[in-house]
């Protein structure tokens, strides 16, 4: 009986894994996608700009200001990544293998999974640059993703889920808890390299937080790592 039950239980974990690496898989593959027609379409205003590139201001030139909004969505940050990854190596083209993506947006907003991305882009280095390059947080979730986001596996899958989606998170996040803080060095919002705006939900007091680089200025409890 005990031998039978440990080789179930070794079968659904292993049911589990190929789920969770199917899954991997196809969102990586939908992300080289949407690559591919990103560059078709970058290439085409690229080539019409082309005899205009030396006449580019900075992002604050006048009055144009420049927001990244990124979506969240647990392990299809990696869409996002890959597309900011082919972003930042194009912008490299034009001002050097120096040039990140933070250099480029005057606010960067996040929201879920997409906080993490924001933060990622934005967090300085000893040298005052970013810590990360776009092609890193891309390696970052292939890496770390089936531990940040579990896959639920078993008959009662499901009804855990459901308790899950009405108690509380989705994900526990200790182990991304402890990772943000190994990577990102206990960065606080106001050290970001541009501004920054985090939208995030408290699941205790049922209401919404909205974490900025302009709330600090007059909240500093906001000014969170």
């Amino acid at each position: 009986m005990t031998t039978r039950l440990h080789e179930e239980k070794k079968k659904s974990k292993s049911i589990t894994a190929r789920k969770s690496l199917a899954a991997i898989g196809t969102t990586c593959r939908f992300a080289e996608s949407i690559q591919i027609f990103v560059h078709q379409q970058l290439s085409v205003f690229m080539e019409k700009s082309k005899s205009k590139i030396n006449q580019i201001q900075a992002p604050t030139f006048g009055n144009l200001i420049t927001i990244l909004s990124i979506d969240g969505g647990g392990i299809r940050g990696i869409i996002p990544a890959t597309i900011l990854s082919f972003l930042e190596s194009e912008l490299q083209k034009l001002d050097g293998e120096d040039a990140r993506i933070a250099d480029y947006f005057d606010v960067i907003s996040g929201t879920s999974t997409g906080g993490l991305v924001t933060a990622m882009l934005t967090a300085p280095d000893d040298n005052n640059r970013p810590l990360f390059a776009a092609k890193d947080i891309k390696s970052f979730y292939l890496e770390h993703s089936s531990k940040i986001f579990p896959q639920i596996g078993g008959l009662l899958a499901g009804v855990r889920r459901m308790f899950q989606a009405v108690w509380g998170p989705k994900y526990n996040g200790k182990y991304l808890h402890s990772l943000i803080k190994e990577k990102l060095r206990g960065v606080r919002l106001h050290q970001t390299l541009t501004n920054v705006i985090i939208p995030t939900f408290d699941i205790k007091q049922l209401h919404p937080i909205i974490f900025s680089s302009y709330e600090i200025a007059y909240m500093v409890p906001f000014d969170v790592q």
